[in-house]
């Protein structure tokens, strides 16, 4: 997790690849101000909005949308950059 001074919690989502056990992920999001604005971020970031019932504020993640062509691209070995058939996306919690 990382702590920005202007209010700003970045949390990796590769946490959650990584097999981090929810309830240890529940204590980081803990560890965030109830003001900060949490974003979970990266590639493997589950693009879920039930994270917003847990406090985060943003999810910012990768979306497959062509299953074929990223499966060629990686079993070529494609780093994340060369990827085709994939589209980044931003989720955002709605403000009440």
């Amino acid at each position: 997790m990382y702590h920005c001074s202007s209010g700003w919690e970045l949390i990796a989502g590769s946490l959650l690849a990584r097999g981090l056990r929810a309830s240890a992920y529940s204590l980081l999001l803990s560890l965030c101000s109830p003001s900060a604005y949490v974003v979970i971020l990266g590639g493997t970031a589950p693009l879920s909005s039930v994270l917003f019932d847990y406090g985060v504020s943003a999810v910012s993640g990768t979306q497959v949308t062509d299953p074929e062509s990223v499966l060629h691209f990686v079993s070529q070995g494609a780093t994340f950059r060369q990827l085709k058939g994939i589209r980044l996306l931003t989720l955002t919690k709605s403000r009440s």
